[in-house]
């Protein structure tokens, strides 16, 4: 998939798997989270933090491992957990993979030039990148 080479590997030994549709996915945000102006409406999520990164590369990618670690030490997301990465901009489709494997390339796929979403198959919680440079991480509100 074009802008995601470095997935390949992880492609061809199926640890990466690439899903030509991620409309269910926006179903669930839509379902699990406050919507507004076609996205989540953070500032309606109850239990969220929020970072703003404001840099680009190179410069995002320390900050955004930061904020990915901190995220970690206080949610406890288990390494083998699937997690579904999906965009709505220019990337169609979504990836599922292991956090532990997004983790390693969170920068790289992060920083396209569109909002990113991580979600867990039920859909618990959220990861969302925007194209503004802010980190959002929440859980659905129920």
């Amino acid at each position: 998939m074009e802008g995601f080479e470095f997935l390949s590997d992880y492609l061809t030994s199926g640890e990466v798997e690439y899903l030509n549709d991620s409309i269910i996915f926006f179903q669930m945000l839509v379902t699990n989270y406050p919507i507004g102006f076609y996205r989540i409406d953070w500032n309606q999520v109850k239990n969220k933090i929020e970072f703003y990164i404001g840099l680009n590369y190179p410069e995002s990618i320390q900050p955004i491992k930061d904020c990915i670690n901190k995220i970690i030490l206080k949610y406890l997301i288990n390494d083998d957990e699937f997690v579904y990465v999906c965009f709505d901009g220019i990337t169609e489709g979504a990836f599922k993979m292991r956090w532990n494997t997004f983790k390693e390339y969170a920068h790289e796929i992060l920083t396209t030039p569109q909002h990113t979403y991580v979600i867990p198959e039920d859909a618990s919680w959220c990861l969302n990148y925007t194209s503004e440079n802010y980190l959002y991480f929440g859980y659905a509100n129920q």
